[in-house]
């Protein structure tokens, strides 16, 4: 990590001690308040971080696009002076090899944090480099994790792409899980980069199966974590949105009367063709704005149903895997019973027929016990894995079939909010799929999910004063 101290003007000194105290507080409340009593003042959107082991940290206001200087001078006080301007020095906190490193260690408050979230140049043009088509010919290439991987990486960036005031209402869990995953998507593009450049180790196949697995594993946590969070973003976004549409017809409601008051005598001759023209023209802007509501909220859902089918595929895999093992398990408890009931029958000729049944009873009752309850636990996997795929089909199925539902509704915006409500319910409802009992009822298990929905649809009556 590179050390920033360029020489700026002093401000004030610090007890060393009460700094260390209050630096380290979650939203760094005691902090601003000691720098706004000095006329520093200081925005919300902070970030501190230590450049030098025990001597120098390095605070940065992103809202006043300042930095500064916090040294310790000796063992009781520190010197705050000012830092560089983060407008002038934008290679300062401005790229990912400044902000990721410092974000790993960083205290920041809520604010803070999303602004240097916020300049990270995240994007995804580059990314099917980290298929690595150049290691194809040894077979240790990353295609086949690269869908998961791209899924992830997508919406990772669309996240980061919500506008700030949006980020800003995410709660302090989300914010670190979101934080948290861009720290490791950077640490995973890195390991895929440098896997294998100038390597002859003998296990690389071993270290290629590992990461393979690495990335699988982030991939799915990254879904299961941040999937209502893109959600939740998506559908304000949709909001807002909305909101600059009809901002923009107003405005263009107000030019087009501007207009009209300007070229009055000129409507006056055109008379009646004029209206029609005007009729036409409103007409026309809002089947615009309905065709924009409609794609705006078909986009945002219908984007995520591969998290679904692929879901289901990997569920489908893993119910055949303990469906032969189960198979497996009770040809092998049929024979060993078999072979148990055969000595049995052997010995009733023989002498100590007692001692000899109890021996064989004993020895081949313990494996049958054995695979047994091995048996069991495969059957008990193989319900499970099955109606996690017949779940997450349906979720699969509802996101498809959600397309047809809005375009065969024709515009009508009534009809879109409730097919928008149902699919809901679809997808988050505890489904009954035959192959496990459940004791959660579908209205308890979908309420909340459809509580959001239902807040970010706009009421009949709001559209109605609208």
């Amino acid at each position: 990590m590179g050390v920033f101290m360029a020489e700026g003007q002093w401000l004030f000194n610090f007890d060393y001690d009460e700094f260390n105290r209050i630096r380290g507080q979650d939203n760094l409340f005691e902090l601003r308040e000691e720098f706004n009593t000095r006329n520093a003042f200081l925005s919300q959107s902070l970030l501190i971080t230590q450049e030098t082991a025990g001597s120098y940290w390095l605070l940065a206001d992103f809202e006043n696009q300042k930095t500064y200087n916090i040294k310790k001078e000796n063992d009781t006080r520190v010197e705050v002076s000012e830092g560089v301007d983060l407008k002038k020095h934008t290679d300062i906190l401005g790229d990912a090899g400044t902000i990721i490193p410092r974000l790993q260690q960083a205290i920041g408050t809520h604010m803070g944090i999303i602004d240097a979230l916020k300049r990270l140049n995240f994007n995804t043009v580059n990314l099917e480099n980290l298929k690595r088509i150049d290691l194809s010919a040894r077979n240790l290439s990353f295609e086949a994790v690269y869908p998961a991987l791209e899924v992830a990486y997508k919406m990772l960036y669309e996240i980061l792409a919500a506008p700030r005031t949006i980020l800003i209402n995410l709660s302090s869990r989300d914010l670190q899980q979101l934080k948290k995953y861009v720290l490791q998507s950077y640490e995973m593009t890195q390991k895929i980069v440098n896997f294998g450049v100038g390597e002859r180790d003998p296990d690389i196949r071993k270290q290629h199966a590992n990461l393979s697995r690495e990335i699988h594993q982030f991939c799915e946590s990254v879904k299961q974590s941040l999937f209502q969070i893109a959600a939740y973003l998506s559908s304000r976004t949709v909001d807002q949105l909305e909101n600059q549409i009809k901002t923009a017809l107003t405005d263009a409601e107000d030019k087009l009367n501007t207009a009209i008051d300007t070229e009055t005598e000129k409507l006056q001759k055109l008379g009646v063709e004029a209206e029609q023209q005007t009729s036409e023209i409103v007409e026309k802007l809002e089947q615009i704005h309905l065709k924009y509501q409609n794609q705006l909220t078909e986009k945002p859902i219908s984007q995520y149903k591969t998290i679904f089918e692929t879901q289901a595929k990997n569920h489908r895999t893993m119910a055949w895997v303990w469906f032969a093992a189960s198979g497996l398990l009770a040809v092998g408890f049929g024979l060993i019973f078999w072979k148990l009931l055969t000595d049995i029958g052997s010995l009733t000729n023989q002498e100590n027929q007692l001692s000899m049944i109890l021996s064989n009873l004993f020895a081949k009752g313990f494996y049958l016990s054995l695979i047994f309850l091995f048996l069991n636990r495969t059957i008990k996997n193989f319900a499970a894995e099955k109606h996690l795929e017949v779940t997450n089909t349906h979720r699969q199925n509802a996101l498809e079939t959600f397309d047809t539902f809005v375009a065969a509704s024709e515009g009508n915006r009534d009809t879109r909010d409730q097919v928008l409500l149902t699919a809901t319910k679809a997808i988050f409802d505890a489904n009954q799929s035959g192959y496990l009992s459940t004791k959660t009822g579908s209205s308890d298990s979908a309420s909340p999910v459809q509580q959001i929905i239902k807040e970010v649809i706009p009421s009949k009556s709001s559209d109605k004063s609208d």
